[in-house]
């Protein structure tokens, strides 16, 4: 796979850093060297399938039945797949989409809607019995997966609800191959009600975005992965786009300009288009890392300097995190071509090999964060994140024989920018994985009967195979770019904002101003004769950033208030006020630096994404060590985990926290469970919003001593 003009001498170079070293996540290695890697390697599950897809491709028979109007869902049909035992809450949250859907899918044919729960949902593994296929789910269905996709039997556009540990990858891959297939997976019902709120928002009121298209492409210094993928993908990209939809304004970021300020503006801030398009490193961790959950898949930007420096820290990447919370990001549609921009599975595909064992890269598999933040955004998410799950291989578009190929990814651009949904527009990465899989199989059972191969034909046969099955669109398949036409005038994105009043969820009425309201923690004295009540006197210390959950910090808050305690509102310093999740806001009475853990009797920290801000500032994290160690009441709920893994206070205790980063604290030491409150000694921790009742009380008890 060396060539004169993409690999250096003999090596072929890979995307990919390990934040935790600062390395590469592959290191550079010859085609003889990946070759010997991939011989013995299984084909896919599901190769019959592929290889029918492939025939059917050949001949122009594939993807949906004929004579279907892909556009249009009352053709096509719509369906969403709930796994067994999914709380309900969450389908609650989305019925905004469904009803919408609904009323566009069914109101011809009635069966062309269908919602896959209950007793029709898929069925994760349970008590010993493994996870039902992607052949035993359609089957139930009286599906054929080798023919094309007929909406009489099931709907082509399907979005699995759920993470990958309930519906795994695997199966949201092989569903792809027949059907167009997104998937969402949210921490809260309130982000998959945000995101409802927002795909039916961008329809129903006929959002019309200026039609632009921005490219972000970096290119490190000393670095030929991102070198090569800005001058043979992006540049590629964006010269063929400019050249051929004159209707749309194409702008590049690109080298020097490719910074994490750059991309802040584009994904949320004044310069963000209707589409756009990343190619960069994708940033990965160690297993027990404890920032892997939260920040794997985030985006590298150009202010990296290289390999070489040390741990990568988050002044160079771009994450969840690093969404502002007034982001304006309502219709818009990206693409990153990055490792693990859109996942993580639990184990290696690299190392994925007929007897050998395959390594873990992660605790559990998941879904990024980048994309649920933008898509789970209260003002009004994004529609859909490409990317991929598992790694980007640099060779899939510059292969060793042929140069720059690039038609898989302008063909998928082209189609958005022509009106059509996601999930048909990424059809033209299924047919090459079809292709390819089919080449790839059949190469190595020769293989397995003695025939000699190039190892540079292997190595890119095989690195073009997974970068191309790795696709997946996180989001509803459906959408597509809300868009004015061409001469009309577009319209700007408006913000879809809860009430901070409405506890539900729901959103403001259309045309009414939503409220947000600021609020003061200074206790006001209404008369109320405080002796005797139960924590007179005592000193609570909660702790404040952007993005906290609502009422994890005011609850507390106002509970500890009406115990009789002095309450104080402690922010890291990078502002004045903090704004939750759903723009509300709490006022900061001190910064962190300004006091000391002996200034109170205790520190309650709240969850959200708040604790991930918090924990970059070594004063919050000093007083929250400090504190646990003076023996001060510390409580911590739901993703405040995170704070107590940095602040290094967990080893030998008994701890729970939202379940999403559990491991996070298992592997900081910490001895997980599954309870409403745990309390071990002077810390006290909690799960969600549903348990603060005993969290409070706990707290109260602690403090009464």
């Amino acid at each position: 796979m060396a060539n004169k003009e993409g690999n250096s001498g003999d090596l072929l170079y890979f995307n990919g850093v390990n934040a935790s070293t600062g390395e590469y996540s592959l290191p550079p290695m010859t085609s003889e060297g990946l070759s010997s890697v991939i011989v013995g390697e299984m084909p896919p599950e599901n190769i019959e399938d592929l290889r029918h897809r492939y025939r059917l491709d050949s001949e122009g028979h594939y993807g949906v039945r004929a004579n279907v109007d892909v556009k249009d869902l009352a053709q096509t049909g719509w369906g969403v797949i709930f796994p067994y035992g999914l709380d309900p809450a969450i389908k609650e949250a989305l019925q905004p989409l469904l009803d919408w859907r609904q009323g566009q899918a069914a109101h011809e044919e009635e069966h062309y809607f269908q919602v896959y729960d209950g007793d029709r949902a898929y069925r994760p593994a349970k008590e010993g019995k493994p996870a039902q296929s992607t052949r035993e789910f359609l089957g139930r269905r009286n599906v054929d997966g080798s023919q094309p996709a007929d909406p009489e039997k099931m709907p082509y556009y399907l979005l699995i609800v759920g993470s990958p540990q309930e519906i795994s990858f695997d199966f949201q891959y092989q569903l792809d191959v027949q059907y167009a297939v997104g998937r969402i997976h949210f921490e809260t019902p309130d982000e998959y009600a945000n995101y409802a709120r927002s795909v039916v928002e961008a329809e129903k009121r006929a959002v019309k975005l200026p039609r632009r298209v921005s490219f972000f492409g970096t290119a490190n210094p000393g670095d030929r992965a991102t070198q090569l993928s800005t001058e043979y993908l992006v540049k590629a990209l964006y010269w063929k786009i400019k050249e051929d939809q004159p209707d749309w304004e194409i702008a590049a970021f690109i080298e020097d300009e490719a910074t994490k300020a750059q991309l802040i503006g584009l994904l949320g801030g004044d310069g963000t288009p209707a589409l756009l398009f990343t190619a960069s490193h994708g940033v990965g961790f160690d297993v027990g890392d404890p920032r892997q959950i939260a920040h794997q898949g985030a985006l590298l930007c150009q202010d990296w300097p290289g390999v070489g420096h040390g741990p990568v820290t988050e002044d160079y990447y771009f994450t969840g995190a690093d969404v502002a919370g007034d982001a304006d990001l309502l219709g818009l549609i990206t693409f990153h071509f990055a490792c693990f921009g859109a996942g993580t599975p639990l184990m290696d595909s690299f190392s994925k090999r007929k007897a050998k064992g395959q390594k873990a890269i992660a605790p559990y598999p998941f879904v990024a964060n980048l994309p649920k933040r933008v898509l789970g955004h209260a003002r009004g998410g994004a529609l859909a994140v490409v990317g991929h799950v598992d790694r980007a291989w640099t060779n899939s578009f510059f292969p060793y024989y042929a140069g720059n190929q690039i038609g898989a990814f302008e063909s998928t651009l082209v189609s958005l920018l022509h009106g059509h949904r996601v999930g048909f527009a990424l059809e033209y990465f299924n047919d090459r994985y079809a292709y390819l899989a089919t080449q790839l199989s059949k190469e190595l059972e020769e293989i397995d009967y003695g025939k000699q191969v190039d190892p540079r034909e292997l190595a890119s046969m095989w690195t073009e195979n997974n970068d191309a099955r790795s696709y997946v669109i996180i989001g509803d398949p459906a959408v597509r770019l809300p868009v004015a036409e061409p001469g009309e005038t577009p319209g700007e994105r408006s913000a879809i904002v809860v009430k901070p009043a409405d506890t539900t969820g729901s959103a403001a009425p259309q045309g009414e101003t939503p409220e947000v309201a600021s609020f003061s923690a200074t206790p006001t004295d209404y008369g109320l004769h405080k002796t005797g009540l139960e924590i007179s006197g005592k000193r609570v210390a909660i702790l404040a950033e952007n993005n906290y959950q609502v009422l994890e910090l005011w609850y507390p808050l106002l509970r500890m208030r009406e115990a009789g305690a002095e309450v104080q509102v402690v922010g890291t310093g990078s502002a004045a006020s903090y704004a939750s999740k759903h723009s509300y806001e709490v006022t900061v009475d001190v910064e962190a630096g300004q006091v000391s853990a002996s200034n109170f009797d205790a520190v309650i920290i709240p969850g959200g994404y708040a604790p991930d801000l918090m924990r970059r500032y070594p004063d919050m994290v000093k007083l929250v060590r400090e504190a646990f160690e003076a023996g001060r009441v510390v409580a911590a709920i739901g993703h405040a985990g995170w704070m107590l893994v940095s602040a290094g206070v967990l080893r030998g205790k008994q701890a729970t926290c939202l379940s999403a980063i559990k491991d996070d604290l298992v592997n900081a030491g910490a001895i997980y469970l599954d309870q409403e409150v745990v309390v071990d000694g002077n810390l006290i921790t909690s799960r969600t919003p549903d348990d603060l009742p005993a969290f409070c009380r706990a707290i109260i008890a602690a403090l009464k001593g």
